[in-house]
């Protein structure tokens, strides 16, 4: 069982996840699937019982770093989940 702190958390990282995935594409012209977190929850609650083929991916930032320490989301890798 998740708590409420680990809940928050795990929302927190998936948030983050999401704008980076945006912010990537956007340099591309391209968009995410999802424009905001309920978006994503909405697919997530459409998704029947059963069989599903999910794959963890690991994703990070990979853009220039700021100058003397960067913030942790620039250095540090997300796993995500896609069907």
């Amino acid at each position: 069982m998740v708590s409420l702190r680990g809940a928050g958390e795990l929302c927190h990282q998936l948030y983050t996840a999401l704008e980076l995935w945006a912010a990537s594409v956007l340099e591309h012209g391209s968009t995410t699937p999802w424009r905001t977190p309920k978006d994503l929850h909405d697919t997530i609650d459409e998704i029947q019982l059963g069989i599903s083929p999910w794959k963890l991916c690991s994703i990070r930032y990979q853009g220039p770093l700021s100058a003397g320490t960067p913030p942790k989301w620039m250095t540090q890798t997300y796993e995500l989940c896609v069907s």
